[in-house]
């Protein structure tokens, strides 16, 4: 456990709010110097951006459950995404670990996952990372006072051990 924790106090060194999908929108932070922030993740499929992460050690990369299908790739170290270049560090994921709990509805609780690498979108408060976006209504007109909601990852931290000391 102490492992995670200095991971992801290693990792969030700043306040920030990682771009999505639907927006540019930064809220009670700022904008990330360019290519500062190497730990972000891009998950794709087919090349295509579908989810953010970050990565938590050389192998891992934390992002939520409900973005996991076959094939998903993991671009690092990047602050431009464009499917146009191709000088992108692209990793294949060789296993995907879902949370036994997960059942296929983020609003059911336990929307986490881990994707291990072939050599993941953080709520990063006071420079600790402790939520991955589980589904939110940014940009939506219909029920504007909806809140975002987030998985709290502290309470998956046994899990995350076990799962990459390869025990899960």
């Amino acid at each position: 456990m102490k492992t995670v924790h200095i991971l992801l106090l290693a990792a969030a060194f700043s306040i920030l709010t990682y771009k999505g999908t639907h927006g540019e929108e930064i809220i009670n932070g700022k904008k990330a110097k360019k290519n500062s922030l190497q730990y972000m993740a891009s998950v794709q499929y087919k090349g295509m951006h579908i989810c953010g992460g970050f990565l938590i050690n050389p192998s891992y990369v934390l992002s939520a459950a409900h973005c996991s299908r076959s094939g998903l790739s993991v671009v690092l170290g990047t602050h431009n995404i464009d499917p146009k270049r191709n000088d992108l560090k692209r990793y294949m994921v060789k296993s995907v670990h879902i949370h036994p709990s997960y059942n296929k509805s983020p609003r059911n609780g336990a929307d986490i996952m881990l994707l291990k690498g072939d050599s993941g979108g953080p709520l990063v408060c006071k420079g600790v990372a402790v939520g991955i976006v589980s589904f939110n209504y940014k940009n939506n007109c219909k029920y504007p006072n909806l809140p975002n909601v987030y998985t709290e990852i502290s309470a998956y931290t046994d899990w995350i051990n076990k799962v990459i000391k390869g025990n899960a």
